[in-house]
């Protein structure tokens, strides 16, 4: 079986327990968001800037250590310990913080909130190595079921406490027990145990996983703070009611990106990874890949950039129809933004993770500047700049320097490939802002009807293998 139909079997047997979780998901906003106000999340959003950056250290690089080494059972054991003692570490960082949080932003309530998010370091670093080895061996059936029961127990838990009047409280103690959920299912299968080391074999694991590491780490560190000055300042600039408008709009952006890059990102990479294994070019093969992510990126953008007030009624009522004005923004760029996201698992592959660093410095600080730039105007117009910086300068900036020069994507091919979809998704946005809908919706439309044309054999297998699957 080619690469191809491989990975995109994989991707049906994992996607659909994500894609179940997507749907159960949406049933659960549709009731909280009845039974919560935005001021109630743009308090949990404002905890969520500093705890979301912590966390990027829990598990920088370290499932993407395990799958990519050749090392047994004794190396797993090792970043076992690691990761909890890291966790133990990032915990206390985060209580240090919780005070510093509340007074900056003048609200006590803030700091034991704080603190009680913080836990979630702890108990996610459970689940970090049993869910990678799963991974590894290509077991993507039993990691996406037990993802599936963990997440159900956690939304079940979230509107049981918001109807019971826990308020915000609903949105941090779910949080911290999925965890623990999730790894409670992952230790039935595999039975791997609790490794705990001192710090002599901790040392050695941090030898062995230091590059990636280091480099995933400060990556994230320059991405993630270019990706959240806006809520940054949002929070602070226009308050917690403005704040929790922004974020369930951009939650969409990370929506798509849950939706498409976390289902393909899980298999995609211990394939590529096979792939290269046995000596096989497998760029052709992942442009047809990022293609598809693409497209499915398109159609889940569509309704948010041409329905956005009628899914927001549907969805959460009267008390959210703000987040109607930022939605397109965010939706325009999903596309895009799921294909380019989809790439940054070559480095490691290739071994080129301090690249990252490289390119990561500069297009981060290219979104910082649009989003300050933003902020002295309105929290729409930070949503606007945002995007219009991210395709014209952050995206051409990634492939000149990130596919070509270091990757060794043809050019022609990048040109043939991103061109006409920056095109369209630069005249959308242009539209969304100084046109009426209705020319947005042309354009939509256009866009899509390329990107049927670019897809046609993929659309034509699929539709065929569903057709055999309904007729078996």
């Amino acid at each position: 079986m080619s690469f191809k139909k491989t990975l995109l079997k994989n991707v049906a047997v994992f996607g659909s327990y994500d894609y179940i979780t997507l749907v159960l998901e949406f049933i659960s906003t549709m009731i909280l968001s009845r039974l919560l106000l935005p001021e109630e999340y743009g308090f949990v959003a404002i905890i969520v800037i500093f705890s979301g950056f912590i966390e990027i250290f829990s598990n920088a690089g370290l499932s993407q250590a395990i799958i990519r080494t050749d090392y047994g059972a004794k190396f797993f054991r090792l970043i076992f310990s690691f990761s909890v003692w890291i966790s133990f570490a990032l915990f206390m960082v985060m209580a240090l913080l919780a005070y510093p949080i509340s007074l900056f932003y003048e609200n006590k309530d803030l700091f034991l909130a704080s603190i009680l998010i913080a836990i979630q370091f702890i108990t996610n670093s459970f689940t970090i190595v049993p869910s990678a080895i799963l991974l590894k061996k290509l077991r993507f059936n039993e990691v996406g079921k037990f993802k599936l029961f963990s997440h159900l127990i956690y939304l079940v838990l979230m509107i049981f406490m918001a109807y019971l009047g826990y308020s915000y409280w609903s949105l941090i103690v779910p949080g911290i027990l999925r965890p623990i959920f999730f790894y409670f299912f992952l230790e039935r299968k595999i039975k791997f145990g609790v490794w705990i080391y001192g710090w002599k074999h901790t040392k050695l694991s941090f030898k062995y996983i230091t590059n990636i590491l280091k480099s995933y780490s400060l990556f994230n560190v320059i991405n993630y703070w270019a990706r959240n000055v806006d809520n940054f300042l949002i929070g602070k600039v226009y308050g917690e009611f403005e704040l929790g408008i922004y974020s369930r709009a951009y939650r969409f952006l990370s929506l798509g990106i849950r939706l498409i890059n976390s289902v393909f990102g899980n298999v995609l990479f211990p394939s590529l990874k096979k792939e290269i294994e046995e000596g096989k070019d497998y760029k052709e093969g992942f442009l047809e890949i990022v293609g598809i992510i693409h497209f499915l990126g398109l159609l889940f953008a569509t309704a948010l950039v041409v329905f956005p007030e009628f899914l927001v009624k549907i969805l959460w009522g009267e008390n959210w129809l703000k987040v109607a004005d930022f939605m397109p923004y965010f939706g325009a760029i999903i596309p895009l933004q799921t294909s380019s996201i989809a790439s940054m698992d070559l480095y490691v592959l290739n071994k080129k993770e301090k690249a990252l660093i490289s390119i990561g410095i500069p297009s981060s600080l290219i979104l910082v500047v649009a989003i300050v730039f933003g902020a002295f105007f309105s929290s729409i117009h930070i949503a606007r700049f945002y995007a219009l910086m991210f395709v014209v300068i952050q995206l051409p900036f990634l492939l000149i320097f990130g596919h070509n020069k270091i990757l060794g994507f043809e050019q022609k091919k990048i040109i043939l490939f991103w061109g006409p979809k920056i095109v369209l998704t630069f005249a959308i946005l242009l539209s969304l802002w100084f046109f009426p809908q209705l020319f947005t919706n042309i354009i939509v439309i256009v866009y899509i009807g390329y990107s049927i044309i670019e897809q046609k054999a993929n659309l034509v297998t699929g539709i065929n293998f569903l057709l055999k699957k309904i007729r078996g």
